[in-house]
């Protein structure tokens, strides 16, 4: 539950530091006035236009330590595909890595099971906070 708190907590403030709301704290940095602005709290629940979240298996080679660089193994990935995705048109792309002790679906979740990264991605895509994005996140 701790490290949901705290996955949480640097999601919101490394990723999305522009979202709109009504809270605002500012710094100084090389003498300009820069805004943090906090996730909205509605961004909590699921937003009306969802995208949707699927788990990919690729192959990739044995790269660990130790590892047979030859030997090729199989590994997961979620990618977040956002509403009203087209496939005949460009979309950017974000690699979200996890960390120490993380997996593939610490940041989004998965199909059954999302958690709130994806909700901040639903919402700030309807909001027009941010463009229609996929984000692939991949185990390492």
């Amino acid at each position: 539950m701790a490290l949901g708190i705290i996955l949480g907590l640097i999601f919101t403030f490394v990723i999305f530091l522009s979202l709109r709301s009504n809270l605002r704290t500012s710094v100084e940095v090389k003498s300009k006035t820069t805004f943090f602005r906090f996730v909205p709290f509605s961004y909590n629940s699921k937003a009306r236009h969802q995208g949707k979240l699927e788990e990919i298996t690729y192959e990739t080679h044995d790269y660990l330590s130790g590892g047979n660089p030859k030997r090729v193994i199989k590994k997961h990935a979620m990618v977040y595909v956002p509403y009203g995705y087209d496939p005949t048109k460009k979309y950017n792309i974000i690699y979200l890595m996890h960390g120490m002790g993380g997996n593939y679906q610490t940041w989004l979740g998965s199909s059954t099971s999302p958690r709130m990264g994806k909700n901040y991605l639903d919402h700030m895509i309807q909001n027009h906070k941010m463009p229609q994005t996929l984000v692939v996140t991949p185990t390492y």
